[in-house]
């Protein structure tokens, strides 16, 4: 055990493991939990137990007595697991106190160490980013089809902690592997010899933005036909809808299928792989600037050819920037036109402002005061579904809502109820989202919801023409990479916002 050694090379690969104990350790704590005979042994085999507790007795073992000597923690006899379990705590609290103490146990790397660590990775990974001329996360793969949002972050200097204010701009990126296609690692990262105190710099071309400014007020849109989308696709799409509410409406007891978990278990949408997302260095300026959205459009292009040489860039954002990088394209199109870059709404502020206008529509209506008799929310609660102050629990509200009526209606019309036993067609997730586009726009007009009323078919006349003008990527949409998949469950992908 002491002759064993294992260094940490800033990445957890496949076998890191059990690269980093000996076998005949791993085999004695595998006897110990399961049993020494040979059936026992073929039954389990080294389960993660055993893995984990092979990994604090080789990490624990030492030379001499603890006085005479400090526990061995040094890059050479640390493990997986020591390393791992640093990890959380400190990257969730970032409090010394819990590190301190699970080194104390002999369960994590002292705090010395993960600052140590810390500064390593730092270091490494602004080397890498000079070495490749483009700031690129290392997670990030050569080949795949790469997405990414941007987006306002702030501080709350309120806080009664608080010491300072910070209003950014942060920017995300993410990649859509396939079963066939994993990519291509871009390399990994470089730990030098001598310690590293410090992180240095980003190199100036990614953190200081250059300034900008429109030159001409309103840059007029460029002129394009537009070919709407099939209407028919809403009528299966519904008729699975009405599926949900068929099976919820059977007993009058509890419902055990919510509205997710029965489109999960229908398993129509195509087999996809959990996305790669990755989050840049943060910008200090504010997201809502001219010189900022360019600046980002620039970077997202470097990254973008650097990953996967020949694509279009995709950029979501919410409805200021969305507004902003839309005029940038228009005035400059040159650059940033609408044949270089395509711009996004971003799809959780589409369904935000969708709710609020439901809520307009339901406001004085006595919907609130139901909820709060069938008590299901409290009048202040209640309240918050009109405004959307939790998307997740307005949702919810109104599939209640939904059933809740849906089954008045039945009950009330069983004369004239009828079975159908149709199939729905293949779904189509991409053309759906187009055409559900389409279906929200008059409401965000109707309600004075001005700028979504405004910018929101801008956003719709580029999704319906990206075949005309961005074949390879339309392709790509329309294989469902117009989401995040952030785990393998279905029914669960997420808007790029």
């Amino acid at each position: 055990m002491l002759d064993h050694k294992s260094t940490f090379d800033g990445t957890f690969h496949e076998l890191c493991i059990e690269q980093a104990i000996p076998l005949t350790l791993l085999q004695f704590v595998a006897m110990l939990e399961h049993g020494a005979d040979i059936k026992s042994q073929l039954r389990f085999g080294a389960s993660k137990t055993d893995l984990a507790i092979a990994q604090l007795l080789q990490y624990n073992c030492y030379k001499g007595t603890k006085k005479e000597q400090q526990l061995t923690d040094t890059p050479k006899t640390e493990r997986p697991h020591s390393l791992f379990t640093w990890g959380c705590p400190s990257t969730k609290t970032r409090k010394r106190k819990l590190v301190e103490m699970l080194n104390e146990h002999g369960i994590s790397i002292s705090y010395d160490r993960v600052l140590e660590i810390s500064a390593q990775l730092g270091d490494a990974t602004v080397s890498k980013c000079v070495e490749d001329g483009v700031v690129c996360p290392p997670v990030l793969r050569k080949g795949l089809f790469t997405t990414s949002a941007m987006d306002n972050i702030d501080h709350n200097p309120t806080a009664t902690t608080a010491t300072t204010s910070f209003h950014g701009t942060s920017v995300s990126v993410f990649q859509h592997p396939t079963k066939e296609d994993k990519g291509e690692e871009c390399g990994q990262l470089k730990f030098g010899e001598k310690k590293v105190k410090t992180v240095p710099e980003l190199p100036d071309s990614f953190t200081n933005v250059r300034p900008a400014f429109f030159t001409k007020k309103k840059p007029s849109p460029p002129q394009s036909g537009v070919t709407h989308p099939d209407t028919s696709l809403l009528r299966p799409q519904l008729a699975m809808e009405y599926e949900w509410l068929e099976k919820v409406t059977v007993t009058d007891g509890p419902v055990d299928v919510t509205w997710s978990a029965h489109h999960a278990s229908q398993k129509r949408g195509k087999p996809f792989e959990v996305s790669i997302t990755s989050l840049l260095p943060l910008l200090q300026d504010q997201a809502h600037s001219v010189a900022t959205v360019k600046h980002v459009m620039d970077k997202i292009k470097e990254i973008v050819a650097f990953l996967n040489p020949g694509q279009v860039p995709v950029i979501a954002a919410d409805q200021p920037i969305y507004a902003v990088a839309k005029q940038v394209q228009w005035h400059w199109p040159e650059i940033y036109g609408e044949d270089k870059f395509v711009i996004m709404f971003g799809g959780l502020h589409i369904e935000m402002a969708a709710l609020k206008s439901i809520g307009t529509l339901l406001q004085d209506s006595g919907w609130t005061g139901a909820l709060v008799e069938a008590g299901i929310a409290s009048p202040g609660t209640a309240d918050s579904f009109l405004t959307v102050s939790s998307i997740t629990r307005t949702r919810q509200m109104h599939q209640i809502t939904g059933c809740s009526l849906y089954k008045l209606l039945k009950a009330a019309h069983m004369d004239y109820s009828k079975e159908t036993d149709e199939q729905p067609e293949e779904e189509a997730n991409f053309f759906l989202y187009c055409q559900s586009l389409a279906e929200l726009i008059p409401y965000f007009f109707a309600n004075n919801n001005v700028n979504y009323a405004r910018w929101l078919p801008i956003h719709y006349r580029d999704m319906v023409t990206l075949e005309q003008k961005h074949p390879q990527l339309a392709q790509e949409f329309q294989s469902g990479n117009f989401v995040v998949h952030k785990s393998s469950r279905q029914f669960s992908a997420m808007a790029i916002d």
